[in-house]
């Protein structure tokens, strides 16, 4: 694993600092970063910086959502709890809206803004697994 993550760091740096393509990243990934550099994002950033101008309309308005799968995190969250785990949900627009995890994670969760109320989009924050999804979910739309 250690090999990958290294490969990858090494892979991100030449793209994001020599503009080299390494073919041999997964294209969803390609892509998304492709992306990011035409939005413009901070390749340095990563972090939410766009909370949501009314969390409580946010929650509102995922209620039902939340009332499923909140439990579903639960029961999932006792299973790998120790683990340096944490389980996010988001909304059809990126918004975050529930975050469990491990003490140690959660520390991490808040230095990087990854809370509830801030958007996780590809334009606001770059390449990530929230943003990605919601970008390929709208590609199967059109």
């Amino acid at each position: 694993m250690e090999k990958y993550i290294t490969f990858i760091k090494n892979a991100w740096e030449n793209f994001i600092y020599d503009d080299i393509i390494n073919e041999q990243i997964r294209s969803e990934i390609l892509e998304s970063w492709i992306r990011c550099k035409k939005y413009n994002v901070n390749p340095m950033g990563g972090k939410g910086k766009n909370k949501h101008s009314n969390i409580k309309e946010l929650i509102d308005k995922n209620r039902e959502l939340i009332k499923i799968a909140k439990p579903v995190m639960e029961s999932v969250y006792k299973i790998v709890e120790g683990s340096s785990f944490a389980m996010i949900l988001a909304d059809k627009d990126g918004y975050i809206l529930e975050v469990i995890g491990d003490e140690d994670i959660m520390d991490r969760v808040n230095e990087l803004n990854f809370l509830k109320g801030e958007l996780w989009s590809e334009e606001e924050v770059g390449t990530n697994a929230i943003g990605t999804a919601l970008y390929l979910k709208n590609q199967y739309k059109q």
